[in-house]
């Protein structure tokens, strides 16, 4: 969400200037009509130009950090430049450092923490500001700081830990494709020059097509595979941007990678809510930020059909059922939350157990895919080592016969 200063006519009509987040200037425009201000002048704040390209140089972890360490110094009683001051100190990445000492400056001269950061939108999302600017707005910002770490950190703990399940059988294969090229480009031709010395003309079948397949296959798909790949890629993004729902709806259907797919991004989706709610966010812009941050196209579609229905007076339990995509479990017991009172716990307890379920689910993925790897790697050596020493064996015995 972009920080803009803004130069107005206040309603004493008086001139003042402020900091503010907006999605847009017709946004912006529209907020400060509402307030009954008139605009005057309006230019989006930059960030230093000692941090440019701050998004590659500073990473999520950093910033998570940075998050629960400014927490913790603002509940010690340390005023807010002075705890962006004492953190630049301690910084150890000077990109980050010169992003939280122009931090320090924004804050002093007069700009809350929510637009400050708002200058680095690709570090910090719009839902981060939202929830911050309601932190401030009920003066519990070191909670709020608190909150948002736990989500940045809960939330990059799940990527990660089905990245490190994924990380063996990549390697295996990654292996497999080095040692089968090496062989069949390398090992397979000089066998054959080999066999062609020693007068060999008769070879098994198994062996004929070893050799045709390391003379004639392999160099076409040696040069055709990278394209493949590179037109599927391209396809793909093709897809994602022009029917990203039809995609979505064929990764639910792939078996077992499309169940965890599914349950990551609803991880991502109940902790979310749940964090904006817990947060003091009104419902129904909590709602419109999930729909922004949701992984998926499916259930961002969910989250804005919601919108209407429950502005309509629905409960949020018959809204989500109209769409037909949220499970009906889910549905179920946002509808006991509701009557209980206590949604944004039941959110949370909700993503706790996806959270559960995407570890199982990631380790059986990661199961599934080692052994048919293994079974892989030994079929095509068996096949290797069965084509290259055939012959040999005939040749041997071949040879024994004519010496008796």
């Amino acid at each position: 969400m972009p920080s803009y200063h803004v130069e107005f006519t206040d309603l004493a009509g008086g001139n003042a200037t402020t900091a503010l987040n907006a999605p847009s200037l017709p946004a912006l425009a529209l907020r400060m009509r509402q307030q009954g201000h008139s605009l005057l002048r309006v230019h989006p704040r930059l960030p230093d130009r000692s941090v440019r390209g701050y998004w590659h140089r500073v990473s999520e972890g950093e910033a998570t950090t940075f998050l629960r360490q400014l927490a913790v110094t603002l509940e010690n009683g340390v005023s807010l430049p002075s705890a962006l001051a004492l953190l630049a100190r301690e910084m150890q990445n000077p990109t980050f450092r010169a992003l939280l000492l122009d931090l320090e400056r924004s804050v002093q001269d007069g700009d809350t923490l929510s637009c400050a950061l708002g200058t680095y939108p690709r570090l910090f999302s719009p839902i981060y500001l939202r929830l911050l600017e309601a932190g401030e707005a009920g003066n519990r910002l070191p909670e709020v700081l608190r909150q948002l770490a736990d989500y940045a950190e809960r939330s990059g703990q799940a990527t990660q830990r089905i990245r490190t399940s994924m990380v063996y059988p990549q390697v295996v294969g990654l292996f497999t494709l080095v040692l089968l090229c090496f062989t069949f480009i390398f090992t397979v031709p000089k066998f054959e020059e080999l066999f062609q010395e020693l007068g060999v003309k008769e070879l098994p079948p198994t062996t004929q097509m070893l050799y045709w397949f390391a003379g004639t296959a392999m160099p076409v798909l040696v040069c055709l595979v990278p394209l493949l790949a590179l037109a599927g890629w391209f396809f793909y993004v093709r897809a994602e941007r022009r029917t990203p729902f039809q995609l979505a709806v064929m990764r639910y259907r792939l078996p077992v990678v499309g169940v965890l797919y599914h349950h990551f991004a609803l991880l991502r989706l109940t902790r979310l809510l749940g964090a904006l709610l817990e947060g003091g966010v009104p419902l129904l812009e909590a709602l419109r930020l999930a729909g922004q941050g949701a992984e998926s196209p499916l259930l961002q579609a969910a989250m804005w059909d919601a919108i209407p229905h429950v502005a309509a007076g629905e409960s949020l339990s018959t809204a989500f059922g109209h769409a037909g995509i949220l499970p009906p479990t889910f549905c179920g017991q946002i509808a006991s939350a509701e009557t209980s009172g206590d949604l944004p716990g039941a959110l949370l307890r909700l993503s706790n157990w996806y959270s559960d379920r995407v570890d199982y689910l990631a380790a059986r993925v990661g199961a599934l895919v080692e052994p048919v790897m293994i079974l892989l790697l030994a079929g095509m050596a068996g096949w290797v080592a069965f084509g290259v020493f055939a012959p040999m064996v005939g040749l041997i015995q071949s040879l024994s016969g004519s010496g008796q």
